[in-house]
């Protein structure tokens, strides 16, 4: 939905009530859910690009709800995109800072380190006012990106006190900044398996 192209996500939110239904007819239950999560999230997005508020983050909500319903091994398979980051980031859009924080804060108990998180952890905070736990989230986020050349880390690197980890920290793994890449049109399964072998071969697979 960040380009703009309702049709298109429409086309993807009916390309993924047709990969439910085919999991959930094959047995495949975890699948079926997590295909749902990415569904609701997307469909929350097309509530929100009709302007319809309220529903888009009732349906966001819904997502994240889910996910927190759901008992998570660690060599499976999750939703493509993190429920809660999602919903921190239409809040945020919505200019809802302190609620977008609580969300993004959320997203990163489940998926630490993510840069999209911290970046929306960090700029919820300044617009909310809390100057400190902006400038927490900013160091965190470069320390964890320190070798990205992404157009947003520099900015952050002046926005960042020196590297304090909230709650007494611990390494972030390099592997949870990689970029999403994500097209709703094709089919999915590809890039749960391979989150489910980098899991299994020691590598947290975040997106």
């Amino acid at each position: 939905m960040h380009t703009h192209d309702l049709e298109g996500a429409q086309e993807a939110e009916a390309r993924l009530v047709a990969l439910r239904a085919d999991a959930k007819a094959a047995g495949e239950d975890a699948f079926a859910t997590y295909i749902e999560i990415d569904r609701l999230i997307l469909a929350g997005w097309i509530a929100q690009a009709r302007e319809r508020t309220d529903g888009a983050v009732a349906l966001i909500r819904e997502a994240a709800e889910v996910e927190d319903s759901v008992e998570k091994h660690p060599v499976t398979p999750g939703p493509l995109l993190p429920p809660c980051e999602a919903l921190g980031d239409l809040l945020l859009e919505l200019g809802r800072p302190a609620k977008a924080l609580a969300a993004y804060e959320a997203s990163d108990q489940v998926w630490p380190g993510r840069f999209n998180t911290l970046l929306g952890a960090a700029r919820a905070a300044e617009a909310a006012g809390d100057d400190d736990a902006a400038q927490a989230w900013f160091a965190e986020l470069v320390e964890v990106a320190e070798d990205s050349d992404r157009a947003a880390v520099p900015p952050c690197r002046r926005a960042a006190v020196p590297p304090c980890p909230r709650g007494g920290g611990g390494t972030l793994s390099r592997w949870s900044v990689r970029p999403l890449v994500l097209d709703l049109r094709t089919f999915p399964r590809a890039a749960w398996e391979d989150r489910a072998r980098n899991n299994a071969a020691g590598h947290p697979a975040r997106p």
